[in-house]
């Protein structure tokens, strides 16, 4: 002690206080440390370090760190994360990539939730989202799902479901080409069903149904109803197999009725086990 308020040291290997509490405190700046680096005190409130080469706090209770004004600034020399004072988080550039990983087994084990806004995940790369279980949408609230893509591809090494409680629109936006190719294809409906063609061409619009085997059988198109089969056109019906039978089968009546009826033929043969008549009524 030099008798004028200063007091410094000479030798000193260890210094122990053991009082009830301790309070250091310079009127200007205050250095804290060792021969390495030290806590430096500027005397207005702010603490920087010189020299120091690690920072460990293992508290057996909590660790708060908060600014009650201003940014808080946590990082590294190549980047950092800002807080700035209004409760929104962002990064300085550099960041190179962030990762999350933990060994818990539950299935909320990393969370991201939002309880008033939304979140908004950008990426000028890919997304990609794995599992080795599933991958849940919608699953806590029943919510609409709006997906915006150049292309859109679905895969799926098993089956692949889609369900609707009221309906499922395919191209209702715009009409645009739907090329469904399969090994099979089975489609049914418990109300009436329609195929139409609506076009708006110079030419004539066509709605195709055929049938072709690449191998060594052929292939049928078979048509089935309980109730009536009903084929009406404005223009003309043709029934065309080439050199190939037309037959015409039932146990009932074949009515045919038609203003003009032509019928050519290299050969016809009328056969019946009843009363036959061709009646000629004329006015």
């Amino acid at each position: 002690f030099d008798g004028s308020g200063a007091v410094s040291e000479t030798g000193m290997t260890s210094l122990t206080l053991t009082p009830s509490s301790v309070s250091i405190k310079g009127a200007g700046s205050s250095k804290y440390g060792d021969d390495t680096a030290t806590l430096d005190f500027d005397g207005s409130g702010a603490v920087s370090e010189t020299g120091m080469t690690s920072l460990t706090l293992n508290p057996s209770g909590n660790v708060i760190i908060q600014s009650e004004s201003g940014t808080l600034t946590y990082g590294d020399a190549a980047t950092t994360f800002v807080f700035d004072g209004s409760g929104n988080l962002a990064n300085t550039s550099g960041l190179q990539s962030f990762k999350i990983i933990t060994d818990d087994t539950n299935l909320d084990s990393i969370k991201l939730e939002s309880g008033n806004g939304g979140i908004d995940i950008n990426a000028s790369n890919i997304v990609t989202i794995d599992s080795s279980t599933g991958i849940n949408i919608g699953n806590q609230n029943v919510s609409p799902i709006d997906i915006d893509a150049t292309t859109l591809d679905i895969d799926a090494s098993g089956a692949l479901t889609l369900d609707s409680d009221t309906s499922i629109s395919i191209g209702n936006k715009a009409d645009k080409p739907i090329d469904i190719e399969a090994s099979t294809l089975k489609i049914d409906t418990s109300d009436d069903t329609n195929i139409t063609l609506t076009s708006n061409k110079a030419t004539t619009g066509t709605l195709k149904i055929e049938a072709a085997n690449s191998g060594s059988g052929s292939s049928h198109i078979d048509m089935n109803t309980d109730g009536n089969v009903t084929i009406n056109s404005t223009l003309g019906f043709s029934l065309d197999t080439s050199a190939s039978e037309i037959d015409l089968t039932t146990t009932g009546t074949v009515d045919i009725n038609s203003g003009p009826f032509t019928l050519d033929s290299s050969t016809v043969s009328i056969d019946a086990t009843d009363d036959t008549n061709i009646t000629l009524t004329s006015n």
